[in-house]
């Protein structure tokens, strides 16, 4: 019991030290204070969170045992010199999709034209934070969730334009088209060229209507039913995979690698022979 007061006793004096500091130090409305960054601020106690406040912060988000605060770098200094676990995380701003990565503030300024769709009805939906499971449930009533994008985003499949209505919710900080750039073998992109590829499509994309309409085109292709998702085999130039690759229906053309067997037990099993090698 005396530990326990001795420790509140300490915060109250480390929270009183920080919003006195705050009143004479804290950067005047309208005044730089430095830079503003993301950090992420450890602690459950409402003082801290006052404290913020009384710095010049702005809270994000809280989770409880921490909370996210958009705070000048001079504050969050003030903050980590008393003793408080403030981490900067301004890592959370980038959406990290294959191939052309970017930054939520900045946009998609990177994907070449010939890779931007539009017209498209998939979304990145990206959270201003970890994702509760209620944004999750509130995004899904608009689509179907395909995929995960680091930091904090979803990939969601719309039957319509729902952008602006997703921007609109206080938790979401970027809503963006995902472009036929993000779903082609970076290995594709790199050396455009005629390959042998795998088409990952979504569950309620019928395989049999692709590989037949590409079949029709002059193309070897077959498909196959999986568990999760269907897929299709094809061999195709590099003209037609950027076309695959723009339907809502594909999550990702990526080159087709046969499977390898990796070690001696498995080979010798098949080839029905003996091995040494223990098991």
């Amino acid at each position: 019991m005396k530990k326990a007061k001795t420790y509140w006793l300490f915060v109250a004096i480390v929270m009183g030290l920080l919003l006195f500091s705050a009143f004479y130090t804290a950067p005047q409305a309208g005044g730089s204070g430095g830079s503003e960054s993301l950090y992420t601020i450890y602690g459950d106690s409402p003082a801290l969170r006052s404290a913020v406040l009384a710095n010049g912060g702005r809270i994000v988000e809280d989770y409880g045992s921490y909370f996210l605060a958009m705070l000048p770098r001079v504050s969050a200094e003030r903050l980590m010199n008393y003793g408080i676990k403030a981490e900067n995380c301004e890592w959370m701003d980038e959406v990290g999709v294959p191939n052309y990565p970017f930054s939520a503030r900045a946009g998609q300024i990177n994907v070449p034209e010939n890779l931007r769709n539009d017209d498209t009805n998939l979304y990145i939906v990206k959270f201003h934070g970890p994702p509760k499971g209620e944004w999750i449930s509130e995004v899904k009533k608009y689509g179907e969730v395909i995929g995960y994008v680091p930091y904090n985003a979803l990939v969601l499949k719309a039957d319509t334009d729902v952008g602006g209505m997703l921007s609109s919710y206080p938790f979401v900080s970027y809503v963006g088209r995902y472009y036929a750039a993000y779903k082609v073998d970076e290995r594709i992109l790199q050396n455009p060229g005629e390959y042998e590829v795998k088409i990952v499509l979504t569950k309620d994309t019928s395989p049999v209507f692709l590989a037949r309409r590409l079949q029709r085109m002059g193309f070897e292709a077959k498909w196959l039913e999986g568990p999760y998702n269907n897929y299709v085999k094809a061999t195709l130039p590099y003209s037609v995979i950027t076309t695959v690759a723009k339907m809502d229906g594909v999550i990702y053309v990526e080159k087709y690698e046969k499977m390898r067997l990796m070690n001696d037990i498995a080979v010798s099993i098949l080839q029905n022979a003996t091995t040494t090698t223990g098991i």
